[in-house]
């Protein structure tokens, strides 16, 4: 019986962040941006872990495959991964060894799956501190480094945020209080809407208050921070909330219609058997119309037309010969034909569909789908 594969040998250590990634108002995001692109190469156990280890910032994740982890580095391992600004402020120079991505197997540099430090949580200033409780609602507690006690509440979850601008949040309050004595404190600086209490883990309370005016809840952040309340200084920070989903227009294309500057330059299979056509001829406007014209050059088994939302004919349509032979025959036809701009190329989405097997020996659907099309399903989440 073959001995059952260790954690560290799927796992993979990731480094070198890039500085937009770790920037004090990034920072509570980095476990679901490094996951984001971890996951278009496999499917994670969980989301990664990140922890300050012995050479700095670093991120453990965890594939379901072994073969999953190995593809990741081999892939990511040394990638510039800067944003266009930080590309331009460094006059597009080639990336340090310090800023490019770093990813290795955990097995091979001596990580243990098991051992690992605890997760960091953005603390106040922009600094990072060890892991705080989490409360039922799914937020990390960051605490201070000389307090320890709970001052801001951090969203770890992949859910997009942004600043609630009539809600701050409130802490550390006696145990004692109630919602009539939190309006009492808060009422000085506008008309209060709403009070909510937690608990927090070290006995104390939170809560947050709604305020009926954006300028209110600006006015209370800035009068009672800091403020000292029986002995405990208080801090008051804003509140987050989910953004609101975007509104999105939907459309459909095809792979051909992308640009591909650096489409790979290989030799045709003998199963290529389709060509993406540009620039048809105004008679051209139907399948029927299509099918007769492409059958100057060949026997042709199918027309697929490329039409708008409005179902209106854009001039582009893929044509699948009976075999290569006339296929390549209707692709040099065209390249020499004199009629208008017409232009034909093997149909990137026939080969995409054969995966390995297709002439670039790559599964593409894969890599952009992700496994078991987590990248799809992020991509339908990102827009609603």
């Amino acid at each position: 019986m073959s001995a059952a594969v260790p954690p560290e040998a799927r796992a993979v250590v990731a480094r070198n962040f890039p500085a937009a990634w770790v920037a004090p108002a990034a920072f509570a995001a980095l476990p679901q941006k490094v996951s984001s692109l971890l996951q278009r190469i496999g499917t994670l156990d969980g989301v990664p872990v990140v922890s300050r280890g012995p050479a700095g910032l670093e991120a453990l994740a965890c594939f379901q495959t072994v073969e999953a982890a190995r593809d990741a580095v081999q892939t990511l391992h040394g990638t510039d991964l800067r944003t266009a600004a930080e590309k331009r402020t460094a006059n597009f120079q080639a990336p340090n060894e310090s800023e490019r991505f770093w990813l290795q197997v955990a097995a091979e540099v001596g990580v243990s799956v098991n051992s690992t430090p605890p997760p960091v949580v953005l603390a106040p200033g922009g600094g990072a501190s060890t892991a705080a409780p989490v409360n039922a609602a799914g937020v990390t507690l960051a605490t201070s480094s000389t307090a320890g006690r709970p001052i801001v509440a951090v969203a770890t979850e992949g859910v997009r945020k942004r600043i609630k601008v009539n809600g701050v949040y409130l802490s550390p309050l006696p145990p004692s209080w109630a919602d009539s004595d939190v309006k009492l404190l808060a009422s000085p600086y506008g008309t209060v809407e709403a009070v909510k209490m937690e608990k927090l883990p070290d006995g104390q309370t939170g809560a947050y208050i709604d305020y009926q005016k954006d300028s209110a809840a600006s006015s209370a952040r800035g009068g009672l921070d800091g403020l000292s309340l029986m002995g405990a200084r208080m801090r008051c920070v804003m509140q987050e909330e989910p953004e609101p989903p975007k509104p999105t227009r939907q459309f459909v294309i095809y792979v051909d219609e992308l640009s591909m500057p650096s489409r790979p330059k290989v030799q045709p299979k003998l199963d290529d058997h389709e060509l993406f056509v540009t620039d048809l001829p105004r008679k051209s406007q139907s399948e029927d119309g299509v099918r007769a014209w492409a059958s100057n050059f060949g026997d042709v088994d199918d027309v697929m037309l490329l039409r708008d939302l409005d179902k209106r004919n854009i001039g582009k349509a893929y044509v699948r010969f009976r075999s290569h032979g006339d296929a390549l025959k209707a692709l040099k036809g065209l390249a020499s034909s004199t009629e208008g701009s017409k232009q034909a190329w093997w149909s990137e989405s026939e080969r995409a569909f054969r995966g390995t097997r297709g002439p670039y020996g790559v599964d593409v659907l894969r890599r952009l789908a992700g496994e078991g099309g987590v990248r799809l399903q992020e991509i339908r989440q990102a827009h609603g």
